[in-house]
């Protein structure tokens, strides 16, 4: 298979996951635990490992019993505290990674909720099935995908919401559910960050592994909505684009991205599932592009020379939606001094240009040392109580570092704050998945159906039994 060079796609800094793993404290009590970002270490009383679902069921009971706070975790990618609880009980479930059946006739995989996407694309793809919908790497899970409510690359079907036939729940009281479209609960379960329950099982639809065509070219990123409009929207296309962080065209010259329907043949070898290659090059030449404005000149450059030679690609759509195409292993970076961040925010088509020059407007006064920013078009879907893009938007993920000092966390928190009043200001919101630095005030602006959805999650589970330090710092304000 011809492989892509691999100096692309940062969204995946949010799946860097190698250095998330719980190390138990003995001499202090507890376990403690962090996410991707490493800047939320909690110490919480034992982290449960569960590999079937009658082991969740048992340490949703024994934490109600304790009177303790409960909840799942994943990957541990989300940035802002969504799967860990002070003195709570954290749900490991990625051992509860069975796939079930598949459906040819159908289109739909019944999965565990501890799988990852590259296990259900590597059980799909002998049936020539892909998934419709999916970050932008595959380390995920898919309850922690479906607890952030996630988007994907595919233009006309972005949203994993509408993805769902069936999701089977453990609720506060022990008691696992089914929950289908209609049910009045699923719009709260998909997006709602755990909160509602433990996500054991779910039915998805999936689509045909077709052969997709690659086309790149370089852009203004102001010119995007316009030629999105005129040659990309309405398609089946995947689409994403990249603005250049260097300093000789910030947040101005774009490489933009498209994968197609194929008109020839896939031979053998493009049908093999790819996986990432070259991870200690790129990883040395993502670190020059945090370290100086050199490095990032040098990197862009290295980008921008890619376009053409990729071009004439052709993969199937597994392939497209994995490694080499989305890289991860090389994303992971563990240094003490500093931490990749990532933050989303959800722009509608109207708002496009405005929040585009106040985020660089933003970025440049701050310094902010942005590593990269992938722009994707988020078709409209109010599915979710939290949905983030209630029309149709394009979604700017910014991936940065930041020193881990006191003074370098505070000027990430005020530079993510002006971000948030600049996308309220062009009629979006910003994404809950990630760091929850925003204020109290820009939250309630942005999400005005939070106290629906904390009304709601006090009906469904009154002992408030699923917490996390995202529940107490974002939504139980």
């Amino acid at each position: 298979m011809r492989r892509r060079t691999l100096l692309q796609g940062m969204g995946a800094i949010a799946a860097a996951t190698l250095s998330c793993t719980p190390t138990t404290r003995s001499q202090t009590g507890g376990v403690v635990v962090d996410d991707v970002s490493r800047l939320n270490e909690c110490r919480v009383r034992r982290v449960v490992s569960c590999s079937c679902v009658d082991d969740v069921v048992a340490a949703v009971l024994q934490a109600r019993r304790e009177g303790v706070p409960v909840i799942a975790s994943g990957r541990r990618c989300s940035q802002g505290g969504q799967s860990s609880i002070d003195d709570g009980v954290v749900l490991d479930l990625t051992p509860l990674n069975k796939i079930g059946v598949i459906d040819e006739i159908a289109r739909t995989v019944t999965v565990q909720g501890g799988a990852s996407w590259d296990d259900v694309q590597r059980a799909l793809h002998p049936r020539g099935l892909a998934l419709r919908t999916m970050q932008s790497s595959n380390v995920f899970t898919v309850a922690g995908s479906l607890a952030a409510c996630i988007h994907g690359d595919d233009v006309n079907d972005s949203v994993i919401f509408s993805t769902v036939r069936s999701l089977t729940l453990v609720d506060a009281l022990g008691q696992v559910r089914v929950l289908a479209p209609g049910d009045p609960l699923l719009p709260f379960v998909v997006g709602g960050y755990g909160l509602f329950g433990v996500v054991v099982e779910a039915t998805l639809s999936v689509t045909t592994n077709s052969l997709m065509q690659h086309r790149a070219r370089i852009l203004r990123a102001v010119d995007v909505p316009a030629v999105f409009a005129q040659e990309i929207a309405g398609t089946n296309a995947l689409f994403s684009a990249r603005v250049c962080p260097a300093p000789s065209s910030f947040f101005d010259e774009t490489i933009v991205e498209t994968w197609t329907a194929a008109n020839d043949t896939a031979d053998a070898s493009a049908l093999e599932l790819g996986r990432e290659e070259n991870v200690q090059r790129d990883r040395l030449i993502l670190d020059a592009s945090r370290r100086s404005p050199a490095g990032k000149e040098t990197r862009w450059a290295i980008q921008r020379q890619n376009v053409s030679s990729s071009s004439s690609l052709s993969l199937t759509r597994n392939n497209v939606m994995r490694p080499p195409v989305a890289p991860a292993a090389f994303l992971v970076h563990d240094a003490d001094s500093d931490s990749d961040i990532v933050q989303e925010y959800f722009v509608p088509v109207a708002g496009y240009s405005m929040f585009l020059a106040a985020a660089a407007k933003i970025s440049l006064a701050d310094k902010t040392n942005i590593l990269e920013v992938k722009i994707r078009f988020v078709k409209a879907n109010d599915d979710a109580v939290l949905s983030f893009a209630l029309v149709d938007s394009f979604s700017f993920m910014i991936s940065s570092n930041v020193q881990r000092t006191t003074a370098g966390l505070a000027l990430a928190q005020r530079t993510t704050q002006r971000l948030v009043d600049a996308v309220i200001a062009a009629g979006g919101r910003h994404h809950l998945t990630y760091q929850t630095w925003a204020r109290a005030d820009q939250v309630a602006r942005a999400w005005p159906r939070l106290p629906e959805f904390l009304a709601a999650k006090k009906a469904a589970d009154p002992g408030l039994l699923f917490q996390s330090r995202f529940f107490r710092n974002c939504i139980n304000l």
